[in-house]
């Protein structure tokens, strides 16, 4: 996917605000998506988003970012390796793994956000356990 903004051309003298804006947009990734399956979205080729297509189960949950235990980055043959060990809060029964993003959109630093989903209703009984989930990110 590639998302374009329009801007004055520079030989045009035009007074510009410098307040940034930010525009949110929702694209319909379309259906025929396999449950369990994990998918790529490339944006610009900057943002990568993974996530995982869920079943009707998952409607009943929120997406959330789960408690982080530990970061490290490995250098490797083909570049870096990030590892995260990050926790599911309300126990297997209650919470899973959902994937992670990277933003590459700054010269100087790459953010990752690493999520989970978590079930909505107070009313179901979650197990005790609170899993380590590790992450592996090049």
């Amino acid at each position: 996917m590639e998302v374009t903004n329009l801007m004055p051309h520079p030989s045009l003298i035009v007074a510009c605000t410098s307040i940034y804006g930010y525009n949110k947009s929702e694209i319909w990734l379309g259906s025929g998506l396999i449950v369990g399956e994990t998918y790529t979205v490339t944006i610009n080729e900057g943002i990568t988003i993974l996530f995982t297509a869920q079943d009707d189960v998952a409607l009943a949950m929120v997406e959330k970012e789960p408690p982080i235990e530990n970061a490290e980055v490995a250098e490797t043959d083909g570049g870096y390796l990030l590892t995260v060990a990050s926790r599911l809060p309300l126990g297997s029964g209650c919470s899973r793994f959902n994937d992670h993003e990277i933003n590459r959109r700054f010269a100087d630093r790459i953010e990752v956000t690493v999520t989970h989903v978590e079930v909505v209703s107070e009313n179901v009984p979650c197990t005790a356990d609170l899993p380590v989930v590790v992450t592996d990110i090049p």
